[in-house]
């Protein structure tokens, strides 16, 4: 298990880790942030561990199948957001989210008719195609108003997502809520969810990827 902070060739330290869940194993109801900051996330529903791409994952099967942390981790402006799914289809999957319906300020993660697509006021989506029951590695980086998307380390999308994350709800894993409806959900395997600080480098990006 790798916590180290990436160094790119030039030398400068790339953003603190904030949050990391491996999903080895569901203690007591709870998956545990083992970047040491105390994330903790209490499971709801019935997910169940499988074979992840390292050690184990949590499939997600449900609406009633999903992780609430308790707080906002993804921070207002500047982050990464590093994580492993296998996805049982790809039509419509609504994975994480630090979400308010019908805020301007949510955000919410999703896989949409096969392509990585991300909202925090306005949406933006790749235009590279994902295959159920595969896995991929999807990372969003942002750095002031610019974000981009990186598929497998390829960086396949690039725009401007200037809205400041919502900051008063928690960050969720397979599911948002939204009134009187059940489909905004995730069924597949997540793992390795990691969330930095800051914008890491397309050098840092590589090397998250290159562990696995």
């Amino acid at each position: 298990m790798a916590l180290f902070f990436l160094l790119p060739a030039w030398g400068r330290a790339e953003p603190k880790l904030l949050a990391y869940w491996n999903f080895d194993e569901i203690d007591q109801r709870q998956v545990k942030d083992v970047s040491g900051k105390g994330h903790h996330g209490r499971v709801y529903g019935e997910p169940v561990l499988e074979k992840g791409i390292r050690g184990q994952g949590l499939r997600f099967q449900s609406n009633d199948d999903y992780v609430d942390f308790g707080s906002p981790v993804i921070p207002a402006g500047d982050f990464t957001i590093s994580v492993w799914i296998k996805c049982d289809d790809v039509e419509k999957q609504f994975f994480l989210g630090q979400y308010r319906y019908q805020d301007p300020n949510r955000l919410d993660l999703v896989i949409r008719n096969g392509r990585v697509l991300i909202q925090i006021g306005d949406k933006m989506a790749s235009e590279a195609l994902l295959k159920k029951n595969r896995w991929y590695h999807v990372v969003y980086v942002r750095k002031g108003k610019v974000l981009r998307i990186y598929l497998d380390a390829v960086l396949v999308k690039t725009g401007e997502l200037a809205t400041a994350v919502l900051q008063d709800a928690p960050l969720i894993a397979g599911r948002i809520n939204v009134p009187k409806r059940d489909s905004f959900r995730f069924t597949g395997v997540m793992d390795e969810l990691k969330i930095f600080g800051g914008a890491l480098t397309e050098e840092g990006v590589k090397a998250l990827r290159s562990n696995y």
